[in-house]
């Protein structure tokens, strides 16, 4: 039996079916807001109000094809505050109309914000935004994004859980720059009301025996003219200093002192909180670096035409090493932020301190590598 007073969610609404003839059901928490329900099954919201001191109901737009349930709450608590301030419930419509939608707002947000964000970091917003955010969400207006809107974006991705996660920390930014553009009320982001999955921290650790098979497997692709040396001199120096892929990718000649044994990062993910970044080269780290041909008039240790050829080539490299390895009897899964965490965790068991590897891995956080 059909409610005529009932908390209006998405659940709800589409619980409602059609009858012969056209019904009402309004909603307990918002005074006047509420729903028609026709014969054919489609559903329109509508808010009845006082104006101007007689009783009229103004259309706010269809179910599913104009609006979702959080988008006519939102509405609707808009007009009321609007017709309690003598505005044109008509105007007040309108104004919604032509606010921009999530995709509107999200190119605004890259063309104004973009120059301030790292290029990783606006390439990652990119991806996401492309792949993942505007094909769920960009038809929505910024104005009425909802916390149901991105529960089902983040429940949707549940098989991507860390990729799901970094999707709501994208809509949170681009949620908080529309409050300060003036598309949404200050205060409103929903996605802290969004619970995160929890993300299996990643490590590796490998035994003396995969140690001695990760290196065959590197030597091997070394070996093999057909996918060439520079991917694996990179491996080896991520490997042999802890350097992210990115400080390694694009390391320049001129931030290497071989005399002192170190690399000297201007440029790095945690350059504005902590200035210059010191990497010590350990004995394998020089070897590697010892036997990289300068080429003339390059300023980068190992040219590519673009970052992403070489972080291309990279990601090539180490799935060859990983079956290689695996061939050989490796049980643990390789890949390159891995080998990160492998110099880590060797450093660690060799007698140094967690806060000493944090800072040579350039984590502010020691409980971080």
């Amino acid at each position: 039996m059909r409610r005529s007073n009932v908390k209006l969610t998405k659940r709800e609404v589409d619980a409602l079916r059609s009858e012969e003839g056209r019904y009402r059901v309004f909603d307990r928490d918002i005074p006047g807001f509420g729903v028609w329900v026709y014969p054919s099954g489609a559903k329109t919201f509508f808010l009845k109000a006082l104006v101007a001191g007689r009783q009229v109901e103004v259309k706010l737009g269809r179910f599913g094809a104009d609006l979702t349930v959080e988008q006519a709450r939102a509405l609707a608590i808009e007009k009321r505050g609007g017709i309690a301030s003598g505005e044109d419930p008509a105007a007040v419509r309108r104004a919604w109309r032509e606010a921009p939608t999530v995709k509107k707002a999200a190119t605004e947000f890259l063309e104004q914000e973009g120059s301030k964000l790292k290029p990783k970091t606006l390439s990652t917003y990119r991806w996401d935004l492309e792949k993942a955010i505007l094909p769920a969400l960009g038809t929505l207006k910024i104005h009425g994004l909802g916390v149901e809107d991105l529960r089902r974006l983040h429940h949707g991705m549940r098989d991507t859980p860390s990729k799901a996660n970094q999707c709501l920390r994208v809509i949170s930014r681009l949620l908080n720059w529309a409050e300060e553009a003036g598309y949404r009320p200050l205060n409103s982001n929903p996605v802290k009301l969004v619970k995160k999955f929890y993300e299996e921290p990643r490590t590796l650790e490998l035994t003396d025996e995969e140690l001695e098979i990760l290196g065959l497997a590197l030597d091997e692709e070394e070996a093999n003219p057909a996918c060439g040396a520079v991917p694996v001199q990179m491996l080896r120096l991520i490997l042999a200093t802890g350097a992210r892929r990115g400080e390694i990718v694009g390391l320049r000649w001129d931030e290497l002192d071989m005399a002192r044994g170190v690399i000297v990062k201007s440029e790095h993910k945690t350059a504005r909180k902590s200035g210059k970044k010191v990497i010590p080269l350990n004995a394998l780290a020089l070897d590697v670096l010892k036997r990289v041909p300068r080429q003339l008039g390059n300023p980068l240790v190992f040219p590519y035409d673009s970052e992403e050829s070489a972080i291309t080539a990279l990601k090539r490299a180490i799935a060859r090493v990983r079956k290689t390895a695996e061939a050989k009897g490796m049980k643990a899964h390789i890949w390159i932020h891995g080998l990160r965490h492998l110099h880590a965790s060797v450093g660690a068991n060799a007698g140094e301190s967690l806060e000493f590897v944090g800072e040579l891995l350039g984590h502010k956080d020691k409980r971080t590598t």
